[in-house]
Formats: C-alpha cells, structure tokens, sequence
C-alpha cells in the first residue's frame, strides 16, 4: 500500500510467497546489530514486531520463522490511514522505539449516520513472470559430453527423458478474498464490525495462506461529551504452507536450487515402480516437495480500550489498555518415502506464544490566551510488556503412512531432541510535550521523553530523548499572499534525539550452559568422559546502554496555482552513535566475544525527499492528478573502532564459511568485499585482480544501497470511470547473486547437475575452484509498472437498496525492466551474522508472482 508512494521509504519484499514480510527502511540503514524496522503502531498499540512462526529443527538446522509480516493479521479493508513519522521530532513522542521510524496505522470507526452494509469480493489469477533459463536435455548431454573427460551420450547420468523441472512445481495460482463489514452509530455512540476471509494460494505447488479475520470497532460519548471511550478488537487465524525454500532450506536441499540445477534427463516419476524417481546423491524437485510439509497455525488478538474525561474545559485525562497475545503452531514433517535410505520419517513440532501489553496514562491541557496564543501541554506515563516463550521438538525415524503425519506419531521416535525458552522484557517511559502556536503562523513544538528497557544493563536502562521543532506558516504573511502564487506554503526546522533498543535479550546478564562433554554424557554418548559441569556462554554487560540517533531536518509544504501544484522538500541528517557491537571481549573473560556499546564511530544517513502532485485536468466530468515521489540517501560509516565487521552468509559450493559483506569506516554498510574477478586463463581458471605481493587480494566490490529511488502514480476519473496506474523504481544498487553463484558454474555439470546456457560458452574449466567475487555480483536497478487499476462506479437512487456498485480489475506486477539475471530484483535474503545485519542478497527468494485481480463492492 505505501511502497514507492512515500519519499523516504524504503521497501524490500523478502520474496513472494503468500504471507511473506518486507525489509522497511526510514531515511536509510543506520544500525549495524539493532533491528531495522519501524515501530508499527495499530489503533494506539505498539506491536511487537518479532515473527510469530515459530523456528523449527529440520533435518537437524534450523528453519527461521523470520519471513513474516507483522501486519499479517489485518485486514486492509479495515484500514483508514496509514501515517508515516520520519523526522525525530515527529517520532521523539515514542522515544527509544521511534529511531528507525514509526507507521501508526488507524482502523476504521463507524460514522453517525443509519447502518451502512458494504460487502467486497475478489478474484485472482497468478503466475510467474518469467523462469530461469537453463539448459535443455539435449543441451545438458551436449555439454557434458563436450567438456567432460570419459563422458559420451550413455552415460549412466543421462537418463534419456526430458523434464522442465521449474515447471512441474511452479504454478497458476488462483485466490480469493470476501470481506463484509456494518457500521453507523448516532451523535452519542458509534461502531463497526467487519469479518475477512482471505484464500492465497502461491505460485509454487503446496504454498499457500488461509486468513481469517474479525473486528469490532465502537465508541461511546457520556456526561455531555466530557466522557469518551474507544474499545477496538480483532481476532484472527492465520494458516500457512511453507516450503523448503531460503531460510526453510532442508538439509537435503533448496527447493527452488534443486528445480534450477536438477539433471534435466531425469525423469518425475520411475517408469518401472510409478513412484517418484530417485538416485542417491541427486535431489529430485518433486519429491523435495512432495515428501516435505511446513504448516504454521497463528491464532491472535489484537484489543485495546482508551476512556478519556475532560475534567475540566481544556484538561482531559486519558487511559490506553492494550493487549496483543499470539500463539503458533509449527508443524514440519519429512515422509520416510522421501529419505534414502529409507530409514523412517522426521517430524519437527514447535510452539510460540507472544505477550505484549500496554498500560499508558496521559493528561492534556489546551489553552487559548487572547487570540494570538495557543498552547498545548501533554504529560504521560507508559508501560509496556514483552512474553514469550516457546517449546519444540525433533523427532528421527518416526513410523507414519499416508494417513498419519509424523508430528501426529512422534512418541514412535526412538530418537529426539526437546527444547524450550522463555523471554521477558519490560520498558517503562515519562514522556512530556509542548505545542505553542502564535498568530497561527508560528508553530513551536518541544518533547522530552525518558525511557528505561530491561534489555540494558544495571547502570544505563535509561535514555533521555529530546526534541524541539519549529514551523512557519509563510502563507499567513501579507507579503506571501500578495505575490499571489501560494495557496500555501509552510517552512519546518527539527531536531531531535531517538535510541534504538532492538537488541537480543539478557545480553547484560551470565548465561550458562553444559560443556560438551557433559552433553553428549546426558544423550547417553557412548564412551562420553563423564564431566557434570556447566560453563559461561555470554560474557555480561552490565553498561551496554542505548543506541542513539540524533536526526535534524528541514523541509518546505507548498501549494501553487490554486491547488494545481503542491507538494514537500526535505532535507535530512541522521547520525547514529553509541552503536552496540558484538566485538572481542577484553581479557580475561570467560567468552570470546561481547556486545558493548561503541562510544567511537557513527553511521551516517543524509539525504533528499522530494514529494510532487499535480491536478493535470478538473472539469465537470473529467479529472486527472498526477503525483510522484523521489528519495536520494548517502550512507556511510565513518570513525569505526575495528577494521572489518563481517556478514553476509554465503552458501552453495565452494562458499562454506564465506561472508561477502563488511561493515567498516569511509565505506557505505554492507559493502561487498571479495575478489575482483578479472576473467579465465588460458586453462580456464578464474583469475583475480592481484595486490602489490602478486596475490589475489580482497577489494571493496560496491554497495548493496541504491543511489535513488523513485515512484509515479496517475489517477483519471471519467464520469463512472476511474483508471489509475503506478510505477516504481530503483537504481544503482548491487545484488549479490548467491542463487547463480550455485548454479552457474562448470562444475555443475561434473555432478551431474544443470547450468546456464551462458556458462557453458565462458571457457571455465569444470574443476575450476570458486572464490566470491564480483563475478556474481549484479546491477539491482529496476523500473516496474506495479499496478494498473479501471473501475466502474455505478450510484442507485435513495430508493433502492443498494447505494452503491463498484466493478473494477486490476493487475499488479505487470512488467520489470531490469538486468538483473535472477527471478526479481526486489528481493532481500536474511544472511546476517551473529546478529550483524545483511542486505542485498539474493539466495534463492521465491519469486513475485504477475496477478490479475477481478473485485466487486457493493454497498447498501
């Protein structure tokens, strides 16, 4: 709903299945091992934005549950508006958690008017834009044949069929969504309620996402208007297919890699038995997905109250009750038909359950003195509160069948592995405001907060926040108004000071755990030394403090020509200091490595906004508006206090421990480092530029940031009809193709493994060794027009009983220009290290499906 359309923001999809989250930046990347992501507040709650899909063992690694939206829940016919706070002066009211920026997103209430019934359904149709193109079967033959020693036509790796592997787990993917809501009220009393169901299937067999949403809005007004109360509900389940895909990744494989790579003369199914072909050591698509089941089952509510009393004229007093709770259910099984040997079925079962609640108090006084002053005072207390905890198990060699899932049988396991874990955190907030306003021309803003977490040390849970803020309303001035070209026109000064508290828990206290030998001991290890002891694991700290950003901003609101031109310009400057790291511990210590706050070196985010509208036509019957965004950000690290912090998980062959990201001083974060691949020798292997010594050296490689950003939107309405369109661009950004480094290689073919057609013609040798390097890295640049709208709206007489018909279609991702190589250019895989973030980096994302949507809302 806001990607592109907001300067500033910048949006990231983690891939395209159905239920998947995005990466959300506010005026750039400013933290190296905090979280990234904004506050969402819904309806006066600040969400906690952890995933509630639990993580779960499979296959002995671990499967994140960090790819969902944290506004999975809501039903977006339920929204009213949706705000954005950039500037730290806007943001300085929520304090420590507003440093990366705040979304407030308000759900609708009902109006004072008789019931009003309105009832919207769609259709959709979705498949994959494009595939990957590979070789053949007879283009794969010819290639091994070519250039593999003791290779010919019948070799016991070409099995002599011809399968198009994308396509026989790719798919037309068809959804729908209803939604029915009531609402009205009178002068005293208000509400509305809505209910959505919402079917998605995704554009790879098996994936999908079944939404079940209600709310319940009401307000009620007492004691001649001086009482108010608001109390809004939501309940939802939320049901959800995943597949080994990215960071669901089996240990027997990736779906998407395997259906890129897999021997294409090799065929679904085994012509003798029926069932599903299998050879040792060669993965088959089908059955990866076939034999593999990933459901998570979320059950949430989402409730708040806020009654309000004006004590007396101008002094209200106001109560906000807050409650979220989610509990999930992940349920991961591996078929004994799938393993070879077959040697039993795998079964992972996890839970998670997440707590947060909110108790805040706020007094306001409003105030006019004469009619040149205004004043507005606001104090208040918050409290918040964080729980969760989580349990699971994995199970081997698990009896099953068609009729029983394995995590339905688990007690059968004769071997298993239990965890569980409970977090808590606690954040207590004084917050104060003051708004004066003169002659409503001169706007004046200050605020002070002072928060405490429990996630910080003994000696620094609390940080002190300020911010002050100045605004001209220039088109109040005579001399403005007799140039005759402002309709209005509004000069903003800020400044302010937010911290960043996203870290992991209990980093300021002892953890233990069993030494190794005590483990294997307690699993029955045969032979295991016997030694009943525990050792440290976390070095704590007890300064580890807040991590502070201190932003100023400027900006300028116009409006020209009578309302044919308007818009903002903004100019930033975000610093981030005090940054927490997790560096060596200084000796002696009983770990390695600890997080410290670093009182040297900064982050630094400057940049330019630029939001633009023009009504192009107004005319009795026709109307068109025009309307774009721009965003430019420079993003660099200055004074660090280490050399290189290294992230950026690479994976596929050759790239066991390699990280292909650093963090370090006069560079943009997450700059890639590597090698500078410079072509093939005569013997076809790689070659690298070389450094003063005659070696291959490491070279900075470019930043994964684009120089800018930008969307387009147009909107024409025509008497009944309405048409609108909106395109969305990047540039200049570097992605780190981490799927082709996996495939498009020479060795692939020695393993009896698919490659690119283009790699067969680069002279590399099959037994060439694979370095990261630039080899792989690739323009991100993009332009997409990503939604085209025509609807007809057809208005009844008050007769009748309907009100209102609206008919529309709409398709969404209708073409990229690129020359990215990979599925999609808007992509980000989660490769982050201990903690240190990543960004730019495509491993095998699922790809954005292309949608045709037909809906309907009729109103009565």
């Amino acid at each position: 709903m806001i990607q592109g359309k907001v300067a500033g923001v910048k949006i990231t999809s983690n891939n395209g299945e159905p239920g998947s989250g995005s990466n959300i930046q506010i005026r750039g990347m400013s933290s190296v091992s905090t979280g990234q992501q904004p506050l969402f507040v819904v309806d006066g709650i600040p969400l906690d934005i952890q995933s509630t899909v639990p993580d779960a063992m499979i296959s002995g690694g671990w499967a994140s549950g960090a790819a969902t939206s944290p506004l999975n829940f809501i039903n977006p016919d339920d929204i009213e508006s949706i705000d954005i706070l950039k500037d730290a002066s806007a943001t300085a009211i929520y304090g420590s958690r507003g440093a990366n920026g705040v979304i407030i997103i308000t759900t609708k209430k009902g109006g004072t008017e008789e019931a009003n019934i309105k009832y919207s359904t769609y259709y959709s149709i979705s498949r994959i834009p494009h595939t990957i193109d590979v070789l053949t079967a007879d283009e794969f033959v010819d290639a091994r044949v070519a250039y593999l020693d003791n290779v010919d036509e019948d070799d016991q790796s070409h099995y002599g069929f011809s399968t198009n592997w994308q396509d026989e787990i790719f798919r037309t993917a068809y959804s729908k969504n209803h939604n029915l809501s009531i609402s009205g009220g009178t002068e005293k009393s208000s509400y509305h309620a809505s209910f959505n169901y919402l079917d998605q299937q995704g554009i790879i067999r098996k994936s999908d996402q079944n939404r079940m949403t209600g709310r319940i809005n009401v307000s009620q007004k007492a004691l001649d208007d001086r009482f108010n109360v608001d109390a809004r509900i939501t309940a939802s389940q939320v049901k959800g297919n995943r597949l080994p895909i990215g960071e669901t990744t089996t240990a027997d494989g990736d779906l998407l890699i395997q259906a890129i790579q897999a021997n294409p003369t090799m065929p679904v199914y085994d012509t003798a038995t029926g069932e599903l072909f299998q050879v040792r050591r060669i993965i088959n698509p089908v059955a990866l997905l076939e034999y593999n089941d990933d459901e998570t089952k979320t059950n949430k509510i989402l409730a708040s109250i806020s009654p309000s009393l004006e004590i007396i004229n101008g002094l209200t007093y106001k109560l906000n009750l807050g409650l979220e709770h989610s509990a999930s259910v992940r349920r991961n099984d591996q078929y004994s038909a799938y393993t070879y040997p077959q040697v039993g079925a795998i079964g992972a079962l996890a839970q998670k359950d997440i707590t947060n609640y909110i108790i805040e108090n706020t007094i306001s006084y409003s105030t006019g003195i004469g009619e040149m002053h205004n004043i507005n005072l606001l104090a208040g207390h918050s409290y918040q509160y964080f729980f969760t905890e989580g349990q699971g198990i994995y199970a081997r060699e698990v009896q099953s069948d068609d009729l029983l899932r394995p995590t339905y049988n688990i007690e059968t396991s004769p071997d298993e592995d239990i965890w569980a874990y409970a977090l808590k955190n606690e954040m207590q907030s004084f917050f104060g405001r003051i708004n004066y306003n003169l002659m409503e021309k001169y706007l004046f803003t200050a605020t002070f907060r002072r928060d405490g977490s429990s996630k910080f040390g003994e000696n620094n849970k609390y940080g002190d926040f300020p911010s002050f803020a100045f605004a001209w309303r220039a088109s109040q001035e005579e001399f403005i108004k007799n140039l005759g070209i402002f309709d209005h026109l509004k000069l903003r000064l800020g400044w302010g000071k937010t911290g960043n508290q996203e870290i992991g828990s209990k980093h300021s206290l002892f953890a233990l755990s069993a030494t190794n030998d005590a483990r294997a001991y307690l699993n029955g290890g045969q032979g295991a030394p016997v030694t009943n002891g525990i050792v440290l694991t976390k070095t704590p700290n007890p300064d580890i403090a807040w991590e502070t950003t201190v932003s100023t901003n400027v900006g300028i609101d116009f409006g020209l020509f009578r309302g044919k031109l308007y818009g903002s310009v903004d100019y930033f400057h975000k610093k981030t200091m005090d940054m927490l790291l997790d560096i060596p511990a200084k000796q002696p210590a009983p770990t390695e490595r600890q997080l410290v706050n670093v009182t040297q070196g900064y982050v630094l985010n400057k940049g330019l906004e630029l939001e633009l509208s023009s009504v192009v036509l107004s005319r009795e019957s026709l109307f068109w508006e025009v309307s774009g965004t721009f965003t430019k950000i420079n993003n660099v690290v200055e004074d660090l206090p280490v050399s290189l912090i290294q992230t950026g998980r690479g994976s596929g062959q050759g790239m066991t421990g390699v990280t292909v990201q650093v963090i370090t001083s006069k560079e943009p974060m997450n700059t890639f480092y590597g090698y500078n691949f410079l072509g093939f020798d005569t013997a076809g292997m790689a070659e690298y530029q070389q450094g003063g010594s005659g070696t291959d050296t490491l070279v900075f490689l470019g930043s994964p940031h684009p120089d800018f950003i930008w969307g387009l939107s147009s909107t024409i309405t025509y008497k009944n009809f309405d048409f609108n369109f909106f395109f969305e661009g990047v540039q200049g950004n570097l992605i780190y193709n981490n799927t082709a480094n996996s495939i498009g290689i020479m060795g692939n073919l020695r393993q009896s493994k698919n490659t690119f057609p283009e790699t067969v013609n680069l002279g590399e040798n099959p037994r060439n060794s694979l370095r990261f390097s630039n080899r792989f890295i690739e323009d991100g640049s993009y332009l997409r027009l990503s939604n085209v709208t025509l609807g007809y709206n057809l208005a009844f007489r008050k007769l009748t009983l309907v009100d209102n018909l609206r008919l529309y279609v709409s398709a969404t991702n209708l073409f990229v220009i690129t020359d990215y190589s990979g599925y999609d250019p808007d992509i980000n895989t989660d490769a982050s290290i201990n903690g240190v973030n990543s960004i730019g980096i495509d491993n095998s994302c699922y790809p954005k499906p292309r949608t045709f949507l037909f809906g309907m809302s009729i109103t009565f």
